[in-house]
């Protein structure tokens, strides 16, 4: 009776450590979210590491946001691309076509009439042509007032503290799903060997 004592508690050391170690590497994972309001248990403070900490979270994204990731430059840089231009130059166009081909002759018909294709041509061409010189300047302009009031790490900021802790969590567990099990049935397998090891302990 004896012997067969301690061998179920030589196998049950072990088997206890791992499922210890899986459970308490399970609730870890668990209090990154939960509890999502702070509360006291046995008189001590609980909250989540990501509620608790969220505020510090959303300035540190945005920090790295800002400075490293987009920038006003960035704004600036894309604006002057050929592609972006040629865009722009597209839009004009078909903004002073509309003008001179429907607004101008619904609200001067007598100077539409002396108005051909030729003279509308020239008009267009010398209108674009002042139109595109301007740009770089209002471009800067837009780009001063987009400054002024666009702060990317206050939008930044906003966001994160506006997110639903309940979708995050979700996300995060999607996402980091096999690495967050992993850390779990580590836990698992280390309690087990720490078991093995107690058996080996105690049969010297």
């Amino acid at each position: 009776m004896t012997e067969t004592t301690d061998l179920i508690r030589l196998i049950a050391i072990p088997v206890i450590a791992a499922a210890t170690g899986y459970i308490t590497n399970y609730i870890a994972v668990r209090m990154l979210f939960r509890p999502r309001d702070a509360c006291r248990i046995f008189g001590f403070h609980l909250q989540g590491l990501i509620p608790r900490r969220r505020g510090q979270i959303a300035d540190s994204i945005a920090d790295t946001v800002a400075k490293h990731l987009i920038s006003h430059d960035d704004i600036r840089r894309v604006l002057a691309e050929p592609a972006v231009e040629g865009q722009i130059q597209d839009l004009m166009g078909a903004r002073i076509d509309h003008l001179l081909h429907t607004k101008l002759p619904a609200s001067a018909p007598m100077l539409g009439m002396f108005l051909n294709e030729k003279a509308l041509g020239k008009i267009k061409v010398a209108i674009m042509s002042e139109v595109m010189d301007a740009v770089p300047a209002m471009t800067e302009q837009m780009m001063d007032t987009v400054e002024e009031h666009l702060d990317f790490r206050r939008i930044v900021v906003e966001k994160i503290e506006g997110f639903d802790l309940a979708t995050l969590e979700e996300i995060v567990l999607r996402i980091a799903s096999k690495e967050l099990r992993a850390i779990e049935v580590l836990g698992g397998v280390m309690g087990f060997g720490i078991g093995l090891l107690t058996d080996l302990l105690l049969l010297i």
